[in-house]
């Protein structure tokens, strides 16, 4: 097979070899563009395969720079994130949280690293529940979030989001996240 270098997005109308536009490949990749930020080069397996046999991480080049500087400014997840302190919100309906809540949170997360806390917390005003998850390391809390984010957990889309340590220490669980 041949490989498709992902670089600067661009309008014009070549396609890889899955017939996917180069520009396009970024936004396939809910990670971000890989475990250290850099670009992806993508093998595939001609014309007649329907799917993108690997990726592997590429040299950065200046057009990946730009790529994350475009992805940033248009909301997109540009790399792993530092997270210690994660706030997970939608995943179960208000006034909803059961014992189980907490260990399913922090059996999943754990997947990412290390888990030192989780708090189910029920939000006053609107019975919203919001689970946080603290993580020893903080690229694991970055990973949790790139994966975490926009999944879907008992038929409800995950919120996925940082939330300041200063907050979470002091035990102020309602402000807004992020």
């Amino acid at each position: 097979g041949r490989k498709l270098r992902v670089g600067r997005p661009t309008s014009q109308k070549r396609t890889g070899s899955a017939g996917i536009l180069p520009a396009q490949l970024p936004a396939l990749s809910p990670g971000g563009l890989g475990a250290s930020g850099q670009g992806l080069a993508v093998s595939g397996q001609g014309a007649g395969n329907a799917g993108l046999a690997a990726a592997t991480p590429a040299t950065r080049a200046p057009a990946a720079q730009s790529l994350e500087a475009w992805r940033r400014a248009n909301g997109c997840n540009a790399g792993p994130s530092q997270v210690r302190i994660l706030l997970l919100e939608n995943m179960v309906p208000p006034g909803e949280a059961d014992e189980d809540l907490a260990d399913e949170v922090r059996e999943e997360c754990g997947r990412f690293g290390a888990v030192r806390e989780v708090k189910i917390h029920e939000v006053v005003k609107d019975r919203r529940i919001r689970a946080f998850v603290k993580f020893t390391d903080l690229e694991a809390g970055g990973r949790a979030m790139a994966a975490l984010h926009g999944r879907f957990f008992g038929g409800r889309q995950v919120r996925a989001m940082p939330y300041s340590e200063e907050l979470f220490s002091a035990g102020e669980l309602e402000m807004a996240g992020g």
